[in-house]
């Protein structure tokens, strides 16, 4: 591939790690693997490192495409990169086969795999991977019909078609696996190292881009975002605070629009956009936001209006999410009645294309304007097929004649546009703007994956302000309630209770020394009289009983045979007793003790820390902590007094119940309480 014009900037220079990334790509290339998998957060320097591999490339002399599942990251990414990039559906599909059913009403355009003509050897290098369905997804009404309907599959079948040797066919597919997943999809096929080999039978290398640049340092929208990531990476969703600043700032309902519209004034409406769940409520939010704007806002386009391509329109070269500008429109519409029942809305038009200077005389679809739908529905593309065959009875579709009528149609290939103030997040995807304004959806479960995506996908559209509405703010901790004390229950408040009852002092009044460890269901004991070691392992179950015992004799030393059975003796004697035995204050810690946590409960270690900050300074520690079934059983030492605390959580890590056991209360749980609903 020849340089083009203007070359991606060789400044700044590569981050030590991307340049280690860059070297991989290199090395990738030469190598004899098929794909490389190259992921990334928002902001960590994928395009800017696109830019330099390809210009690597080119030095190199090696054949390469850039290509990209939407016309507005092609446009992106051909902007930054200096480097002209496709859409991946006009570069890999060709003309349409015209399918029409049996009553001559309905009609559909079946688009195959065209000739692969690259040269070879190449590296095809995929931006915004993340997109790439692998399911099939095409509907029954969708009139434009794409191969086999999974895109990555076809992707990878063009790409190798009669190739002589797959190694020299190369994929580099770049993404971030924390935006959301292609429509329909559980998971971003492209990115996912297993699926592509499973799948597709790709030798796969990939890297890791985890540090952000973009965002100046220090940035807030950087900081959610990274938090948001870490707890989709942990598959932890029980805490998601938005916390306001300088960069993000909350608004009302009632006040979206007027933000929107006040931080695009004087940018040709290009700064801002307005990201919602749904194409209804975008749809609401563009009516509010054209009252602002326009005086006029009863007429349906005003000279300067943003508008969204919504289905790919091939015979004027715009794609699906792409932006246009309202140049003219003529002041009358033209109706057709094509069908019973069924009217079509066309007007004159002049738009221009995002980035340039370029202009389209065409004609506009005026049903799809105004419409709640994110693509025109069924019946209005029937009328649109009836009405032209009508206009050119003469024709058969069979004739070579007809399909170049079609596509010339300036009815029939009609833009199908929206205001594009206010769009979807799945519209928004791929795009960047300064600032975002972004309405989260109140009816929506948020504890999910699905929401942190959705999320984590808005909020990074902005590069400079955040503005919020209804964000969500909860932590684990934010639905904690505090009971009444739990009358009879082992433990509580106390100031002199028999050590002999505490498993350890067992084996101490025996004369051994014992260690302890709290694990998980479990108390491990290491038990010793000088010369050997004998581990006992006391299993309770989620009521806080000791059920089993698990000895493991002559640990360390040489086996006493009485020693063990003495041990084992005691040890059996715990069986039935609680697993937690208070102490008296002078036998407890007087120090804060660290304790054990499974790896897949991460919110139990992450309230632990969170207990540890709000106590520290006040004196009380936590001298012993029991993991039992959906709660974690603290003792806390505060002074002469010593108590216990039962703190309950369910399935998605939210701490719920909090009580304290025992028959009185407590003033040093109350501080406890104090500290923990405090933010």
């Amino acid at each position: 591939m020849e340089n083009p014009d203007r070359l991606f900037s060789e400044t700044p220079a590569p981050t030590p790690e991307q340049q280690c990334v860059l070297d991989a790509l290199m090395a990738f290339v030469r190598s004899n693997d098929n794909a490389f998998v190259l992921k990334g957060a928002a902001g960590s320097g994928k395009t800017f490192l696109l830019g330099r591999f390809c210009n690597a490339l080119a030095t190199t002399n090696t054949h390469f495409r850039i290509l990209a599942p939407t016309g507005r990251a092609a446009r992106i990414l051909t902007n930054k990169t200096g480097w002209p990039a496709r859409t991946i559906q006009s570069a890999i599909f060709t003309k349409p086969r015209i399918i029409e059913d049996a009553s001559g009403e309905s009609v559909y355009f079946q688009f195959p795999l065209a000739p692969n003509k690259d040269p070879f050897p190449i590296v095809y290098v995929i931006d915004e991977a993340s997109l790439l369905s692998d399911l099939q997804t095409e509907k029954d009404d969708n009139y434009l019909r794409f191969g086999s309907g999974r895109l990555l599959l076809d992707l990878i079948t063009f790409a190798q078609a009669g190739r002589p040797d797959l190694s020299h066919t190369h994929f580099v597919f770049v993404g971030d696996p924390a935006q959301l997943a292609p429509v329909g999809s559980p998971f971003s096929a492209a990115l996912d190292e297993a699926h592509l080999t499973a799948e597709h039978h790709l030798r796969v290398r990939s890297a890791n881009l985890t540090t952000v640049v973009r965002q100046k340092a220090g940035s807030d929208i950087l900081a959610s975002a990274t938090a948001i990531r870490e707890a989709i990476d942990n598959s932890l969703f029980n805490e998601l605070r938005l916390v306001e600043s300088e960069e993000i700032q909350q608004v009302t309902p009632q006040d979206a629009a007027s933000t929107f519209a006040e931080t695009t004034r004087g940018s040709t409406h290009t700064a801002t956009v307005l990201i919602t769940h749904s194409n209804h409520e975008a749809q609401q939010y563009n009516r509010h936001i054209r009252t602002i704007l326009y005086e006029n806002h009863h007429v349906h386009l005003v000279p300067g209006e943003r508008l969204i391509v919504t289905q790919n329109n091939y015979t004027h070269r715009l794609m699906n999410g792409d932006f246009v500008w309202l140049e003219s429109a003529s002041p009358t519409t033209e109706t057709r009645t094509p069908l019973r029942n069924i009217e079509l809305y066309f007007r004159d038009v002049v738009v221009r294309m995002e980035g340039g200077l370029a202009t389209i005389e065409c004609k506009l679809l005026e049903n799809h304007l105004m419409s709640e739908a994110g693509a025109p529905v069924k019946e209005i593309i029937q009328a649109l097929w009836v009405d032209f065959k009508k206009r050119y009875k003469h024709l058969k579709p069979s004739d070579p004649e007809f399909a170049h009528a079609l596509h010339i149609d300036p009815y029939f290939n009609a833009l199908r546009l929206k205001y594009g103030y206010a769009i979807t997040c799945y519209k928004a995807q791929g795009g960047e703007w300064r600032n975002a304004v972004v309405v989260f959806d109140q009816q929506r479960g948020r504890q999910n994956e699905e929401f942190f995506r959705w999320t984590y996908t808005a909020i990074t559209r902005a590069r400079e302000r955040l503005y919020l509405v209804n964000a969500p703010d909860f932590t684990p901790y934010s639905e904690m309630n505090f009971g009444e004390p739990i009358a009879g229950e082992p433990g509580g408040t106390t100031k002199a209770l028999q050590l002999s009852s505490a498993p350890e002092h067992l084996f101490e009044e025996a004369g051994y020394s014992v260690q302890v460890q709290e694990l998980n269901y479990r108390r491990r004991l290491i038990v010793s009289n000088g010369t050997s070691s004998v581990t006992v392992d006391l299993v309770y179950n989620g009521k806080g009983i000791f059920t089993s015992v698990q000895i493991n004799s002559g640990a360390t030393g040489a086996t006493d045979p009485s020693f063990d059975e003495s041990v084992r003796r005691i040890a059996e004697g715990c069986k039935n007793r609680s697993a937690h035995i208070a102490h008296p204050p002078a036998a407890l810690p007087a120090a804060p003790l660290e304790f054990s946590f499974l790896e897949d409960q991460p919110h139990l270690e992450a309230f632990y820390r969170h207990l540890m900050e709000k106590l520290e300074g006040t004196g009380i520690i936590i001298t012993h902590l029991i993991h039992q079934q959906w709660a974690e059983r603290y003792t806390f030492r505060c002074g002469d007094e010593a108590f216990e605390v039962l703190f309950h959580y369910n399935g998605k890590g939210q701490f719920k119940n909090t009580k304290l056991l025992g028959n009185s209360e407590s003033p040093c749980f109350s501080r406890i309480k104090d500290l923990l609903r405090s933010p």
